[in-house]
């Protein structure tokens, strides 16, 4: 298996303008053409931690245009 890479805080602090990200997000997803539907929640044995572990999938898109999906796994102790 192969290491996954992470994108450290401080990186993204260091490389981000939050005011110009926000400005830009507001802009982008202001108007009523994007399309947001509810969060699919999946759950899935985590037998090590003996407690599921959840697959967050929220899609989102612009009509004709642009389209994406932000996915989340909430484990126990995935922050270890």
């Amino acid at each position: 298996m192969h290491n996954i890479a992470l994108i450290t805080d401080e990186f993204i602090d260091s490389n981000t303008d939050f005011k110009i990200l926000i400005s830009l997000l507001k802009k982008e997803f202001g108007h009523s053409k994007i399309e947001v539907p509810m969060r699919h929640h999946h759950n899935f044995e985590n037998p090590k931690e003996r407690v599921d572990s959840t697959l967050l999938l929220m899609p989102a898109w612009n009509p004709g245009n642009e389209m994406g999906v932000k996915i989340v796994t909430v484990s126990p102790n995935n922050s270890k």
